[in-house]
């Protein structure tokens, strides 16, 4: 007697169980989609969260190196903190006689995540800004601050040794 011939036999038997099985299947799948579904709405909402957090940091951070040029003697603009997404990439604008340091924060904890590329973007936008601004280049210097040193991977520290950026980090924790 083969496998067939026995299922036929069977079959009589247990044909009351077949809905069951279908049952369970199509329950199975349908518990499967929802928990794919679940992990997928989870994993959204920590990344909102995560850059929620992120953001507020980074905010917390300038409102740190505000208050430390303040401190100093400075004027600060909180320029980053007043025009959001449309800061231009100016965080900080702070005065004293006659100088003007325009200021990009970074609250990066990561070793090595600040590239070059950050820094010239950083340039860029500061160039940008004081020609919309009509400022006197001559009387502005750009500062990158930076939680510490570690952060900068060694192409950022070449460009901002080289002059020709007129920008300097600095280190505020």
């Amino acid at each position: 007697m083969n496998i067939i011939d026995t299922l036929i036999e069977i079959l009589p038997q247990v044909w009351y169980l077949l809905p069951l099985c279908i049952l369970l299947l199509f329950f199975k799948v349908y518990i499967d989609k929802k928990e794919k579904e679940f992990k997928k709405e989870k994993r959204r909402k920590d990344q909102r969260e995560f850059h929620l957090k992120n953001e507020e940091n980074g905010k917390e951070f300038e409102r740190l190196t505000g208050k430390k040029f303040e401190e100093l003697g400075y004027k600060v603009i909180y320029h980053g903190l007043e025009k959001g997404k449309f800061d231009q990439g100016i965080d900080l604008i702070c005065y004293i006689n006659n100088k003007i340091y325009l200021v990009q924060c970074k609250n990066y904890s990561k070793e090595k995540s600040i590239t070059h590329e950050h820094i010239k973007i950083f340039h860029s936008n500061a160039i940008k800004y004081i020609k919309t601004h009509n400022l006197d280049e001559k009387n502005i210097e750009l500062k990158y601050v930076i939680p510490n040193e570690n952060v900068l991977d060694m192409s950022a520290k070449k460009v901002l040794m080289n002059n020709f950026y007129n920008c300097e980090y600095l280190i505020v924790n």
